[in-house]
């Protein structure tokens, strides 16, 4: 499935030698769905200056969601500390957590998305 706000060739040259083609495939249908959420659909029919907003607040939303996932353990939590002399992770856990991380996405794409009137109120 192509992407359809930002293409591996946009998000390298905002983000160079961050994500793999294939974590980007990966990435890119939750940031335009994310993307839609927060603009009603309305940025599918984006042109112009609006429409390289939307490109780019894709772009930085795979980079964040790429970065929170990396952040996470093998259990799936968060990682809070890591020792690295006999190995210890501890965790955060809990609803705070994904909440903090739907906040973190949020700002990301309002970062992008702010003044374009693609986000204002129905």
């Amino acid at each position: 499935m192509a992407a359809k706000y930002a293409t591996y060739g946009d998000y390298a040259a905002f983000f160079p030698a961050r994500a793999s083609e294939s974590i980007f495939e990966m990435y890119s249908p939750s940031a335009e769905a994310y993307i839609d959420v927060l603009t009603h659909n309305r940025a599918e029919q984006a042109e112009g200056y609006k429409r390289e907003r939307v490109k780019q607040a894709a772009c930085a939303l795979i980079n964040e969601m790429c970065a929170l996932d990396g952040a996470r353990g093998a259990s799936g939590a968060r990682v809070a500390s890591v020792s690295n002399d006999g190995y210890s992770e501890s965790y955060t856990g809990g609803s705070a957590s994904a909440d903090g991380e739907t906040a973190t996405l949020r700002q990301v794409a309002m970062r992008w998305l702010s003044g374009t009137g693609l986000v204002s109120a129905l």
